[in-house]
């Protein structure tokens, strides 16, 4: 746009100079001119100036230019060589073939309290929810609920409220979903902080004189914590603290904790959550150490009647409503090399995740194409060089809608025909209820189980969700290291 409007000055200002000549020198001589004059000097002396200029100025460059016509074909190939081989490309290269080492993980489900034995109950189809003796509908029915059975929401109360004293700080009015969600995750994290309070630089670093401490290679333990959307923000910011004061508890220096609050506005957010962990320690150079968590509880009087004001409450007349249900669930990960500080047996190498959107709500009438999800698929196998021969578990947070089970399965028989659909496909909120962004990141937790148990690769897909879509591939960690060699 810059250089026609260039060139468009350069041309009027020739015409106005010729024409402004000309009508003076009429003027000053008395001259009337005729029609051949208006047509010379108007017209054809302007552009016979303009190609005169064009011409110098070719003529100008042809006499300055050193390299001939081979040498510059020689220069544009060696540009066009640099600019494939840019740090852009290089870099973006890089990042596309990241990974991180998932060391641990912890799970609270209705089903159970680990991932061996949420695996074996999986395998042998012992997911099925029960009704709820507590909670009821409208009409006075029980309804199907996800719950945890032995809960003690008194307990994990009294702990807040003796932690807020200790802070100087208000005790809050926590409802008994939230109470129950925190006891969840307070779980999962303890079993995760004790992973993590391994790390062989911690003794050195907690032994060490506090003016030295900052000089020690300790990295900062991250932690990511995805809490339900519903919650308000000091409750948010509450919980977090308790969340530190946890792994305090635990021996990991207070100094030595960065926070990151996810909200769950996607149920696919801690597949995200993670894949920005690994980026951002790529892109700011630094070591990467941290626990993803989250928690989510519907098991209410309040979620029940909400829901079912809503109508998406699961029961008889809605059989494509939502199952309530609770649960937490966490990972502990690390770049390749506190992964190899660890030295852990548990270690499995978790790849970048794919992201992307389908153009047509899943909840839509008519066939759901599984397309999206096929070619995601393939592209996971070959950004982590894995064949599709190789995957013997596909675990999704899909629920019990025939829409979600259509999509994956038939991404499954097109690119995964051995695997069996009642064996070998695990669906975290069809089994355990809704559990918001937990569900995408049981599924990480009981792909880890079976990657570690089986010395075989395993799929993570994010399905439930109307639009959004996300596939990460979970491989063994010596299996992974020798093919990126």
């Amino acid at each position: 746009m810059r250089g026609w409007l260039s060139k468009g000055l350069l041309i009027g200002s020739v015409f106005a100079l010729v024409w402004l000549a000309v009508i003076y020198s009429w003027t000053a001589s008395n001259r009337i001119p005729n029609a051949s004059d208006i047509a010379f000097y108007f017209v054809a002396a302007p552009i016979a100036v303009l190609i005169s200029v064009w011409m110098i100025s070719k003529a100008w460059g042809m006499a300055t230019s050193k390299p001939g016509p081979d040498a510059k074909a020689a220069d544009s190939g060696k540009a066009q060589i640099a600019n494939a081989d840019s740090p852009d490309d290089r870099t973006a290269e890089q990042e596309r073939s990241l990974s991180l080492g998932l060391l641990a993980t912890a799970i609270r489900l209705p089903h159970g309290d680990s991932a061996e034995s949420l695996t074996s109950k999986f395998v042998a189809n012992e997911v099925s929810l029960n009704l709820d003796p507590e909670l009821t509908d409208a009409n006075g029915f029980p309804v199907l609920t996800g719950r945890i059975a032995e809960l003690d929401e008194a307990a994990q109360l009294e702990a807040l409220s003796e932690f807020s004293g200790a802070q100087n700080k208000s005790d809050l009015d926590w409802s008994r979903e939230q109470l129950r969600a925190i006891s969840l995750s307070s779980a999962v994290l303890i079993e995760l902080a004790q992973q993590a309070v391994s790390h062989p630089q911690l003794e050195a670093y907690v032994a060490a004189q506090t003016h030295l401490r900052e000089a020690m290679p300790l990295p900062n333990l991250q932690l990511v914590a995805l809490l339900p959307e519903s919650w308000v923000l000091e409750k948010r910011g509450r919980v977090l603290d308790w969340f530190c004061h946890v792994i305090q508890q635990q021996g990991w220096p207070a100094e030595k904790i960065t926070i990151r609050l996810e909200r769950q506005s996607a149920k696919s957010r801690a597949v995200l959550a993670l894949d920005r962990l690994m980026l951002d320690a790529f892109r700011l150079s630094q070591s990467c150490f941290g626990i993803v968590i989250a928690c989510e509880s519907h098991v209410s009087e309040h979620s029940i009647e909400r829901w079912e004001e809503a109508g998406v409450l699961f029961k008889a007349q809605n059989m494509s409503g939502s199952i309530p249900g609770e649960g937490a669930a966490g990972v502990l990960v690390a770049d390749d090399a506190q992964t190899l500080l660890m030295a852990s047996d548990n270690s499995v190498r978790l790849h970048r995740a794919l992201l992307s959107q389908r153009d047509k709500s899943a909840d839509a009438s008519g066939q759901i194409s599984h397309q999206l999800l096929l070619t995601m698929a393939q592209d996971a196998l070959k950004l982590g060089k894995i064949g599709a021969a190789d995957i013997k578990l596909i675990c999704s947070d899909a629920d019990h809608r025939v829409s979600r089970a259509t999509e994956l399965l038939g991404m499954g028989y097109e690119l995964f025909p051995e695997l069996d659909s009642t064996l070998h496909y695990f669906k975290l909120t069809h089994a355990c209820g809704e559990i918001g962004a937990v569900a995408s990141l049981a599924a990480l937790v009981l792909a880890h189980q079976h990657v570690l148990s089986e010395a075989s690769s395993s799929l993570c897909v994010s399905n439930i969700d109307n639009h959004e879509r996300s596939v990460v591939l979970l491989s063994p960690w010596v299996m992974a290291t020798t093919v990126t060699a």
